[in-house]
């Protein structure tokens, strides 16, 4: 239940990346900016979707299982 939300937000925050990396240069205008800590805190938000949406089939078929 939860993995669904936590790609919906995965998803939004690769767009905010994407908007400030490539759209409107502000990564590069501004040395201020935490593009990198960004990006890397957007990499995990999709690595926890994974482990999440994978843990979930797993507990689904050991549901179906029984």
């Amino acid at each position: 239940v939860t993995a669904i939300p936590l790609f919906k937000a995965s998803c939004s925050a690769a767009g905010v990346v994407v908007i400030f990396d490539r759209d409107i240069y502000a990564c590069r205008t501004d040395p201020q900016l935490p593009c990198g800590k960004f990006e890397l805190a957007t990499a995990c938000a999709f690595l926890s979707w994974a482990f999440s949406a994978t843990s979930a089939l797993v507990m689904f078929w050991l549901l179906a299982s029984l």
